[in-house]
């Protein structure tokens, strides 16, 4: 297990992205990604998997916003 707050580094390193809630820190959801390595960053595959990250952290954070 490794911990980062970086998408790229997540995606560079691991086979499975975990995005957590806030609080309480719950599993939103797993992302398996198992692309060979070295990962190419330009791929299409690698930027496929970052865009559905980062729309799942985006809709975390508005879900946290509208709550307040």
């Amino acid at each position: 297990m490794f911990v980062t707050h970086s998408v790229d580094e997540a995606l560079v390193l691991g086979n499975k992205v975990v995005v957590m809630t806030k609080r309480p820190g719950r599993i939103r959801e797993a992302v398996d990604f198992d692309l060979p390595r070295p990962r190419d960053i330009t791929s299409p595959e690698f930027n496929d998997a970052k865009r559905h990250i980062l729309s799942l952290i985006r809709e975390e954070s508005t879900r946290l916003a509208q709550a307040s």
